[in-house]
């Protein structure tokens, strides 16, 4: 992993926890481990893909990245309604970072994606508001 991040040509890390299809997680150990050597490479900025951050087996536990350590200020976490409220195709997600870092990512996606459609702001809205609410489907636990 130094080897690659010692290129001039890397810029970005991209990080995938939980992971699908294999359903990895990574351990708390582990991820001190990747931020420890990212330590080295301080003007590499982290992706974090934890679109899956709801759903991990085995009683493993997510440990977002970005909580460790110093890891906020460089990294832009990545999340997927369509992947919290099954529906996958839709294409609705967000993404937390610093203002520096998702500053640019806000002009990108205005000039690629420009907005998502208005059942898709509707849906996801009333979803999200009501994500921690009990669900007698699910014998009163929430969604998230």
């Amino acid at each position: 992993m130094r080897t690659a991040l010692s290129s001039p040509k890397v810029k970005v890390f991209l990080l995938n926890t939980p992971h699908n299809p294999t359903g990895k997680v990574f351990t708390a150990d582990e991820l001190m481990t990747i931020t420890k050597i990212l330590e080295d490479f301080p003007d590499i900025i982290v992706i974090s893909d934890e679109v899956y951050d709801f759903l991990t087996f085995d009683d493993r536990e997510h440990i977002h990245f970005a909580t460790i350590r110093e890891n906020w200020g460089k990294t832009i976490s990545v999340f997927s309604g369509g992947k919290l409220f099954n529906a996958t195709g839709w294409k609705i997600g967000w993404a937390i970072a610093p203002k520096p870092l998702i500053y640019m990512g806000g002009v990108i996606a205005n000039t690629a994606v420009y907005c998502l459609n208005v059942p898709g702001q509707v849906a996801f809205a009333n979803c999200l508001d009501r994500a921690n609410e009990p669900d007698p489907d699910l014998n009163g636990l929430s969604y998230v």
